[in-house]
């Protein structure tokens, strides 16, 4: 039998015999050792005729990284999204809150003013006390007039009687008068405080 390194059998090397690997050429029966599998047929096209493995894992790589690198920016935006969105909900919360205070506020304004409304009504409080004012000015108007012509009657009689001149509160002889003069208006609204 011929050996694995081209030498006569049993010079102590290695050969090969019907499949089995024998020492020093001696040969035993026993079972065959089976052949190597065989490598897969990789298919020519024109991508696998131009590329080796490590180019297209490097391939493989770099757009793996790109994908990376593309996904952690879009997490990078999405939390900046979502902290942009949390200042502007907790502004808003704020800006709410306010509103409600204003609202708060103007309800208290509005119950008041209803309420002096209420009051202003003629059958109530304050309508009351101004209808009642609007008579009492009624009757100080017709009072006034009545007034004004008694005292222009009062005058006309001192002028007669005692000489009085209404300018200077002089009468006959020694009968001075020591009052202040006074004129009545026509109208009591014209009056000044």
């Amino acid at each position: 039998a011929a050996t694995a390194s081209g030498s006569p059998a049993g010079s102590g090397t290695l050969s090969r015999t019907g499949g089995m690997a024998t020492m020093g050429g001696s040969q035993s029966a026993g079972a065959l050792a089976r052949p190597a599998p065989a490598r897969p047929q990789v298919r020519k096209n024109f991508l696998s005729r131009s590329k080796s493995v490590g180019q297209v894992v490097g391939e493989n790589n770099s757009q793996a990284t790109a994908l990376m690198g593309n996904l952690t920016s879009a997490l990078k935006q999405l939390e900046d999204d979502i902290a942009s969105d949390e200042r502007s909900l907790k502004e808003m919360d704020q800006n709410l809150a306010k509103m409600r205070q204003e609202a708060d506020r103007l309800g208290r304004q509005i119950a008041t003013e209803e309420g002096v409304i209420e009051a202003m009504s003629p059958e109530k409080g304050l309508g009351a006390a101004m209808k009642q004012f609007d008579s009492f000015m009624g009757d100080v108007r017709s009072t006034y007039g009545h007034c004004r012509h008694k005292h222009q009657d009062s005058i006309g009689i001192l002028k007669q009687e005692f000489g009085y001149n209404p300018a200077f509160k002089r009468g006959h002889g020694s009968n001075d008068f020591s009052a202040a003069y006074l004129s009545l208006a026509k109208d009591p609204s014209k009056l000044r405080s």
